[in-house]
């Protein structure tokens, strides 16, 4: 009896951050301003989902958020320790996975493939130019990690915002999944459940090295 006391409490707290500080007031739509053009080497995507239908009884799901990077140039670049052929569009997000906490390549798209996230939302921006990469890579030198301080949200955010200029996002208060969906909405161009076609296996890097995992 104890136990459910306590997991009614965390579920409500949790309920009650959400509702209070994640929800965002409507405001005027907004255009997205870096419309990926013929000269932009790609394109990064920041998503979330809210957790809406996944939560298990009394203890709700808060959802995830996640980046998208895209290649659109005739040669590979590197993002995070990770090689992105032409063509090809990996998703990046940091987790407490078991095997690994902090940034797996491709979780993501993984489970979007089995039918995971349902209501997930979107929005993109170019990646003008090799400076804008740099910025990109030097962010998550130090952020292949995860904890209560540094979340998905967090770093998928703070990885957008580093390129984004005049499309930058903030939240005010508890910054959640939620939130972050009701900033992507504000803009005309945001797209809902989009797939990650040319997505590879997930993996993450340990030692320097590239490795493939199975999720379980």
């Amino acid at each position: 009896m104890k136990k459910l006391m306590v997991l009614s409490i965390m579920a409500v707290s949790a309920f009650c951050c959400t509702v209070l500080f994640a929800c965002s007031p409507n405001i005027a739509v907004r255009d997205i301003s870096g419309v990926v053009n013929i000269d932009s080497i790609g394109e990064i995507r920041i998503y979330s989902f809210d957790g809406e239908g996944r939560g298990m009884f009394l203890i709700p799901n808060l959802g995830h958020a996640w980046i998208s990077v895209k290649n659109l140039s005739d040669d590979p670049f590197v993002i995070a320790g990770y090689t992105v052929d032409p063509d090809e569009e990996l998703t990046i997000g940091t987790w407490a996975q078991e095997a690994y906490w902090g940034i797996w390549f491709n979780l993501e798209s993984y489970y979007l493939k089995n039918n995971l996230y349902k209501g997930n939302v979107s929005v993109g921006r170019e990646i003008a130019d090799h400076v804008d990469l740099e910025i990109l890579n030097s962010y998550t030198k130090d952020k292949d990690t995860w904890n209560f301080s540094q979340n998905c949200t967090l770093f998928a955010l703070g990885m957008w915002n580093t390129i984004a200029r005049e499309d930058k996002m903030t939240i005010n208060g508890i910054i959640t999944p939620a939130g972050l969906k009701a900033k992507i909405k504000e803009f005309k161009t945001y797209e809902a459940e989009r797939m990650v076609a040319t997505a590879k296996n997930p993996s993450l890097i340990q030692g320097g090295k590239l490795i493939e995992v199975t999720p379980k």
